[in-house]
């Protein structure tokens, strides 16, 4: 388990170089505490809309952990249902989670109904792919977005 002031200079390293990054693709973060942060994107127009997406990733726990990761519906505040999700990508495949290592959520030994009971938190970082950061993790999320493959807001 990691400290929480450990956990709160591992997030303040990575907004540091994630948050000017985002920011000049038109990403809105807000610090919603010591060891959370929320980024909003904006997808490209899909059926008529333009829909935006929140991610809210906890830190605790940061590096001990992966990130939870939670996507909160921007106008009801709903967190993790499928109309939070986009669609068309892997990550999101209408599981109320991120399905990636990085992802908490993704963890049967964290969450009961989490999908992945070969993951394992104490070396998750062999299970994310590479994908280790927090500019990373956006990265990854904004593909998600900006793929072909995107559909728009889940139902």
């Amino acid at each position: 388990m990691a400290e929480p002031s450990v956990s709160r200079a591992n997030l303040d390293a990575e907004l540091e170089i994630a948050q000017p990054f985002g920011e000049a693709l038109g990403w809105i973060f807000e610090r919603l505490g010591p060891l959370v942060v929320a980024v909003t994107m904006t997808a490209p127009e899909r059926k008529g809309l333009r829909e935006q997406y929140r991610f809210e990733f906890s830190y605790d726990d940061f590096p001990s952990k992966p990130p939870l990761i939670d996507v909160v519906h921007p106008e009801t505040r709903e967190r993790n249902a499928p109309k939070c999700f986009p669609t068309g990508h892997g990550y999101f495949h209408g599981k109320a989670r991120i399905c990636a290592g990085w992802s908490r959520r993704a963890y049967k030994e964290e969450f009961s109904d989490g999908p992945h009971d070969d993951f394992k938190c104490a070396t998750w970082k062999q299970h994310a792919e590479g994908v280790t950061t927090l500019a990373e993790m956006l990265q990854e999320l904004w593909k998600g977005i900006n793929q072909q493959g995107y559909q728009g807001r889940d139902s």
